[in-house]
């Protein structure tokens, strides 16, 4: 049994591929056209003659000698079209979470970490503050429950707005932070650092401007499930 000599062959994917003889290598070229084979005339008869000879028999010689060698085997199929798919459907996942989780995480991260009713909790309070800040009735009364707004006679807007506008006179750059949140029978807790600089002391007397801070417990009850603050209690510092 003979091998296969080095050449171009037909590696079985539409194209030439060189066989070193041994195996297939990476060199391919356009598949050559076949061509018809040429018919055989039939040779004329000898005619006589003196100087007749017997008409030749045409023959056609193997490309190697003895037994005919087979073709090489069939090239394998390439498959590197496989890694840019791979590529590309992980990229797409990767855009796809990032397009969800992180604004997600972002807010999360925004709020302390907090999340659900807490962070519902925590944003009624952020509002409260931006009410009084502000002189805006409508958004004090979305925030706080009858029973606040009873307890601390701010039971209409002319009230409040009245409140309001002394709170911002005796204040500067008011700022609210959230230290802690606590849930338990169905009461959440939220209690905050507030700083500002204020122009009244203790007995609501004019002074210069000083800097203060309150530790202020928010209580926060559900009614028709939305979190109202029910209490607000100033902690001794």
């Amino acid at each position: 049994m003979t091998s296969t000599p080095a050449g171009w062959y037909d590696d079985g994917h539409g194209a030439a591929r060189w066989w070193d003889g041994a195996q297939w290598t990476e060199h391919t070229q356009a598949a050559a056209v076949a061509q018809p084979a040429a018919v055989a005339q039939p040779a004329a008869p000898n005619q006589p003659g003196p100087n007749s000879q017997p008409a030749a028999v045409a023959t056609t010689s193997a490309p190697f000698s003895g037994t005919a060698a087979a073709l090489p085997p069939v090239a394998p199929a390439k498959r590197g079209w496989l890694i840019p798919v791979i590529l590309g459907g992980s990229f797409l996942l990767l855009v796809l979470l990032a397009v969800i989780f992180v604004p997600v995480l972002v807010k999360t991260m925004a709020t302390g970490g907090y999340a659900g009713d807490e962070l519902e909790a925590v944003e009624v309070v952020e509002a409260y503050d931006d009410a009084w800040q502000s002189g805006d009735c409508d958004g004090f009364e979305a925030t706080t429950t009858e029973n606040l707004r009873a307890e601390t006679s701010l039971e209409d807007c002319a009230t409040f707005e009245e409140a309001s506008a002394g709170f911002q006179e005796s204040t500067d750059a008011y700022e609210l932070e959230v230290v802690d949140v606590t849930s338990e029978s169905g009461v959440i807790t939220v209690r905050t650092d507030e700083t500002y600089t204020s122009y009244l002391d203790e007995d609501d007397n004019p002074v210069p401007g000083y800097d203060a801070l309150s530790t202020v417990d928010y209580t926060l009850v559900e009614s028709d499930g939305e979190w109202l603050i029910d209490s607000a209690s100033y902690l001794e510092e």
